[in-house]
């Protein structure tokens, strides 16, 4: 019980970090083609 709780703790840790993770991708790709469509107007 103790192990499938540690496991699912990890788990759940793994997950929000790939979210996380997700999100910086997102927001820097957003940024990136903001940038590029203010240097090309």
């Amino acid at each position: 019980m103790n192990r499938s709780w540690l496991n699912n703790n990890v788990g759940d840790r793994f997950m929000s970090f790939e979210r996380a993770a997700a999100i910086d991708i997102l927001t820097l790709v957003i940024t990136l083609f903001g940038i590029g469509a203010e240097v090309t107007a």
